[in-house]
């Protein structure tokens, strides 16, 4: 650490050093406040220079002065020193003050406007068709509980505190602050993608009952709840003691952390990986769906944000090269807060589309292509054949459809059945689900014998709660 602020003092004075300044007041007022360990470098380096004394620009642009100025700082000036040269430096030479954050503020709120209107989409769409929470609701819910405090530290306490302006520019207390909750942040990061993750495998439960789906789907929730423990608590145990973490920066304090990048360079490549896995689990159920090609599209699409997702996650990557050697943190670390800002922001919204799209499904029921025929629902017997059940549709009650205008309830075999509250217009959404579920219990069922004996419906191994098909009707 040490060394990595001496480099910046280094890159620092590569700047100026102003004796050459005009002879004004205020660039003499600037230079009384130099640190003596500059001011003794900056009159060696000007003398060996081809530099005049009085030549501002020839002193701030001269690079093998700078050079020379920035070894001797780096040998004898504190890091507080060097910040403090480097502040007075680049204001004597006019540079222009670099400041991204109100791009950040803005950008964070957006995303986080956007991710709350999503899942109140989700839960009203919850409300509408009369489901249960279950796990993947439970998931969601502690997203958002750690989500508020983070979009509040994004502002109040990374921007407030110098993220989007050059370390220089930043004083002291400020520093140790920022990077007391970039640390904070950084734990945030874990638990949310964690719970993320977890939201949407719970929602794959919901939506196949096939047993060997299932059995891959509980591993990666094992997997995934492990991973996620596992880094908070040495994202939380990095430094001893853990104070070190963000008083370590002035090299006036003892302690020890391990190696910061190997951390995060471990848990995005962990992370993506298991993106990979989650965005292929249900690719394999769709790709033999017997859907119209629109609605298997908007099934394809629905999942497929979580690519964009997995994409933003390898974009991240690049941003944590500079992660634990950076000289200017507070502004290096604005690209691995704004990307982890959208892979957090976005991957709660990608939890949320399948409920979006059953809004969108009854309010453009033709547009997202449902099927033509409303007088059948696809039924799963128990040898595991589909058969159409008439009278599902308006008005009739056969086949295990009742009721004109009230609830229908379609049953699926082995005891199944889905049900809604709705009358007609729900009928789609129901029988696009059904179809879904019923392959899913076909091909397994026909691969493993259906698991429990009923002819591949493959729900009996989980609790009643999970056996309601009901809950599918997210898609």
């Amino acid at each position: 650490m040490k060394k990595a602020f001496f480099a910046l003092a280094s890159l620092a004075v590569a700047l100026p050093f102003t004796l050459a300044v005009k002879n004004s007041t205020e660039s003499f007022a600037l230079l009384t406040k130099l640190p003596q360990c500059a001011l003794t470098c900056l009159a060696t380096s000007v003398a060996n220079s081809t530099c005049a004394p009085t030549d501002t620009a020839c002193v701030c642009s001269n690079v093998p002065l700078n050079a020379a100025i920035s070894a001797c700082v780096q040998s004898t000036c504190t890091i507080k020193q060097s910040l403090t040269t480097l502040n007075i430096t680049h204001t004597l030479c006019e540079d222009p003050i670099r400041d991204k954050r109100n791009f950040y503020n803005i950008l964070s709120n957006v995303f986080g406007v956007s991710s709350g209107v999503a899942v109140v989409l989700r839960f009203y769409s919850r409300w509408k068709s009369a489901q249960e929470f279950w796990y993947d609701d439970y998931s969601i819910i502690a997203v958002m509980v750690l989500g508020i405090p983070s979009s509040v530290m994004n502002v109040q306490g990374l921007t407030y505190n110098g993220l989007g302006l050059d370390i220089w520019r930043v004083g002291f207390r400020q520093i140790t602050d920022f990077i007391h909750v970039f640390f904070a942040m950084e734990l945030l990061y874990f638990s949310q993608i964690g719970a993320v993750k977890l939201s949407i495998l719970f929602f794959y439960l919901r939506l196949f009952p096939g047993p060997s789906i299932r059995k891959w789907t509980w591993g990666t929730i094992i997997f995934n709840t492990i991973f996620t423990l596992l880094f908070v608590l040495i994202g939380l145990f990095q430094c001893a003691p853990i104070r070190f973490y963000w008083k370590r920066w002035d090299n006036e304090h003892k302690g020890k952390c391990m190696d910061i990048n190997a951390l995060g360079w471990a848990n995005a490549g962990i992370s993506i990986a298991l993106d990979v896995w989650m965005l292929a689990l249900p690719m394999t159920q769709l790709v033999n769906l017997n859907l119209h090609w629109k609605k298997k599209l908007s099934v394809a699409a629905m999942f497929g944000v979580g690519a964009f997702v997995t994409v933003v996650s390898i974009v991240r990557l690049q941003s944590l090269v500079k992660f634990s050697n950076s000289i200017n943190p507070t502004w290096d670390y604005i690209a691995i807060g704004y990307w982890s800002t959208i892979e957090i922001n976005v991957g709660i919204i990608c939890a949320c589309m399948p409920s979006i799209r059953l809004l969108l499904l009854r309010a453009f029921p033709r547009f997202m292509g449902t099927t033509k025929d409303r007088s059948y629902a696809y039924s799963h017997n128990r040898s595991g054949a589909n058969q159409k059940i008439p009278g599902s549709g308006s008005g009739g009650s056969k086949g295990g459809s009742s009721g004109s205008g009230s609830a229908n309830r379609t049953r699926i075999g082995g005891g199944v059945t889905l049900s809604s509250k709705a009358p007609n217009d729900q009928e789609e959404v129901r029988t696009s689900t059904l179809e879904l579920v019923s392959l899913g219990s076909r091909k397994d069922g026909e691969g493993e014998g259906g698991g429990n004996g009923n002819g591949g419906v493959g729900i009996g191994v989980e609790p009643d709660h999970e056996r309601r098909v009901d809950q599918g009707n997210w898609v």
